[in-house]
């Protein structure tokens, strides 16, 4: 009998270049491996093309309608539109920028 939260992704809309798209919460094993190539990204011997890596990786895993962007397609949008979609799912999946409460 398998475990029927398993296979449930939790998800929300949010706004990526003017115009809705899903997001999902990342599992333990994706956001450990995130961990794994961000260890990477700020030692002294990082390049800016680890951290869009990095930056697409997030983005790839936590916004299926983007799970197969391309290189190329990454570097066609506009930076911090990436940045601010990519902090949308780490928040939203419990990592990155907090907001601290009163």
């Amino acid at each position: 009998m398998t475990n029927r939260f398993l296979n449930l992704k939790v998800s929300k809309k949010v706004k990526f270049m003017n115009e809705d798209i899903e997001i999902i919460k990342l599992t333990v094993a994706q956001v450990m491996s995130i961990q794994e190539l961000a260890k990477n990204t700020t030692n002294e011997n990082a390049t800016e093309s680890d951290s869009i890596r990095l930056l697409t990786l997030v983005i790839q895993l936590g916004a299926p309608e983007l799970k197969d962007l391309t290189n190329d397609e990454v570097n066609s949008f506009p930076m911090d539109e990436l940045t601010k979609l990519s902090n949308e799912i780490l928040k939203y999946s419990g990592i990155g920028n907090k907001t601290e409460t009163k």
